[in-house]
């Protein structure tokens, strides 16, 4: 536990895997949700190699540093699908919810250049990693198969605020995510409410 991050959140994230592994993450904003049917989702991250993912998920093996897990069961408890979510380099997990058809919305934080996390077509197709690394937002299906995902950020820091960050979704199924960053770019749409940086430590943004 490293003691600045790490929040009660984190102590539900110790997790182990048949080869013994056992460990916490730094980052205390794992998640939980519901959907409509009263399923359970639940979202953290993981450095174990085993017994997470579920036969025929849409990433079954473990990328590397520290991974996504997501995972939904029923309203009984009955595990219904997991999956790993991550490439090579470290990946915090920062907020879930669902969707009115029961699509699974992730947000996470990742530093690595690599488009694994993205898919065809995305909004911004690589991360910007200059700085302390971008979010990232994923939509998966209720059946756990990623429908998309893209990076989100500019290029200096975001990492220490995700404790402030959210997602949503209104009754037509947009996206909303919310969080703090220090970036002075690619942030901000144009035409937006405030289309430049305060000048403060950070500023919050609401992006949809």
């Amino acid at each position: 536990v490293d003691g600045e991050r790490d929040g009660p959140a984190a102590r539900a994230g110790r997790r182990g895997g048949a080869d013994g592994e056992v460990g916490y993450l730094g980052g205390g904003y794992q998640g939980v949700a519901t959907d409509g049917l009263s399923n359970i989702l639940v979202l953290g991250a993981t450095i174990s190699t085993a017994t997470i993912a579920s036969a025929g998920a849409y990433q079954t093996t473990f990328a590397g540093v520290s991974d996504l897990m997501i995972v939904k069961f029923n309203s009984s408890g009955a595990r219904l699908w997991a999956t790993y979510y991550g490439d090579f380099a470290q990946e915090e997990a920062v907020a879930i919810t669902t969707d009115g058809s029961g699509n699974v919305l992730i947000v996470g934080w990742g530093l690595n250049e690599s488009p694994a996390l993205v898919s065809a077509g995305a909004y911004q197709s690589l991360c910007n990693c200059v700085g302390t690394g971008n979010i990232f937002i994923a939509k998966f299906t209720s059946a756990g198969i990623r429908d998309w995902g893209t990076w989100y950020g500019g290029t200096d820091n975001y990492h220490d605020f995700l404790a402030y960050s959210g997602i949503v979704a209104d009754n037509s199924n947009n996206v909303f995510v919310v969080g703090y960053t220090e970036s002075t770019n690619g942030t901000a749409s144009a035409g937006a409410y405030q289309p430049s940086h305060g000048g403060g430590l950070a500023d919050g943004f609401i992006v949809k």
